[in-house]
C-alpha cells in the first residue's frame, strides 16, 4: 500500500495549488514530533497525534494517538475508517 498526501493551498487570487507527496509502507505517523512521517509544526497537534494504517491496501484506518481527536469529513472523532478509492478529508 502506498499513501498519497495531498496538500491544497489557496492563493490570495483564489487559485488552488495542489501538492502530492507519496509515502510507501502500510502506516503513516502524524504529529508535532520531528520523528513522525508527517511533521506538523503546530502546538494544537500532539507530538504523536495520529496513525494511518492499511492492512489490505483498500480500507484505511485512522487512530488518534494521544487523546486529541481529529476532524474527519467535518466530524470530530478519535478513530475512523474509509475506502482509499473514495478518500477523506482529515484535519
Amino acid at each position: 500500500m502506498a499513501f498519497i498526501l495531498r496538500r491544497v493551498s489557496v492563493t490570495r487570487a483564489g487559485k488552488s495549488i495542489v501538492r502530492d507527496r507519496p509515502f510507501s509502507g502500510s502506516s503513516i505517523r502524524i504529529g508535532r514530533d520531528s520523528s513522525n512521517d508527517i511533521h506538523v509544526e503546530d502546538l494544537a497537534v500532539n507530538p504523536h497525534h495520529a496513525t494511518l494504517t492499511s492492512a489490505d491496501g483498500r480500507r484505511v484506518r485512522v487512530d488518534a494517538a494521544e487523546g486529541l481527536g481529529f476532524d474527519f469529513n467535518g466530524r470530530n472523532v478519535d478513530n475512523a475508517e474509509f475506502d482509499s478509492a473514495s478518500g477523506a478529508e482529515l484535519r
